[in-house]
């Protein structure tokens, strides 16, 4: 989150989220330690699917590192119907979300 708000335009805004608060924390102090402008990233204290499921914003870039494991994960099985431990959805699912939430981008010269 801190390199993505370093490397974003000044309007750009970089939003967090995390269901653990903590995380956030830390991320705000490791964002003022870098001298990150206080209003430059937006924390929000919940489960990324259900932020994206509530179409409240609209994104040019949308970076998901969810949580893995599970029991096929060690043995190198990864499905991507199969629902993420700690989220309830599949991959699937919330690369679909993700994409939902992305603004439309211009292409070409002319925009």
């Amino acid at each position: 989150t801190v390199a993505f708000a370093r490397l974003g335009c000044d309007e750009a805004k970089v939003v967090s989220v995390d269901i653990k608060p903590k995380k956030l924390d830390m991320l705000q102090k490791n964002a003022r330690v870098y001298g990150i402008p206080s209003n430059k990233i937006i924390t929000l204290t919940s489960n990324f699917p259900n932020v994206l499921r509530t179409n409240a914003f609209e994104a040019d870039v949308v970076f998901i590192s969810p949580p893995w494991g599970g029991p096929g994960y060690q043995r190198g099985i990864f499905d991507m119907y199969e629902a993420i431990p700690g989220l309830d959805v599949s991959m699937k699912e919330l690369l679909s979300l993700a994409k939902s939430c992305l603004r439309p981008q211009k292409t070409g010269k002319n925009g």
